[in-house]
């Protein structure tokens, strides 16, 4: 799965961070990251995804640590 990396103008910024919960969703990737910058050094990077595959819904994170611990996410809908 993909990582991206949003680096963003001010207003940009302020807007995608309203809604950064949902952009891993919306964009149907593993991780959001977004970043601030200057107005005409706005880019989009994309990278692998960070951490492990949770075993449940196969999204990759950083808080998965072995094959059998499931992601954060899922932790909070089984609950």
């Amino acid at each position: 799965s993909a990582r991206v990396i949003l680096n963003l103008s001010a207003d940009s910024f302020v807007l995608c961070k309203e809604f950064e919960e949902s952009l891993p969703e919306f964009f149907i990737v593993s991780q959001i990251q977004l970043n601030k910058c200057v107005e005409n050094d706005e880019k989009i990077i994309i990278e692998k995804a960070q951490g492990k595959k949770c075993p449940r819904c196969w999204n990759f994170s950083v808080e998965v640590e072995n094959e059998e611990d499931i992601c954060p996410r899922c932790k909070k809908v089984i609950a």
